[in-house]
């Protein structure tokens, strides 16, 4: 499954206390998270501005 190192990060951060945002994500990396049914698990953050 394409997403499992994304889940286990996500789980371990929440173990921790944190969570993972996923910034700026491509079309394509949308297109796995919608694919394999876990896009709704991640914050999602458009590119940071400086």
């Amino acid at each position: 499954m394409a997403s499992t190192p994304f889940l286990a990060l996500r789980t371990r951060a929440a173990a921790e206390g944190g969570s993972l945002e996923l910034i700026c994500v491509p079309q394509q990396a949308l297109r796995v998270l919608d694919l394999t049914g876990t896009r709704h698990l991640f914050a999602l953050t458009p590119a940071l501005t400086p």
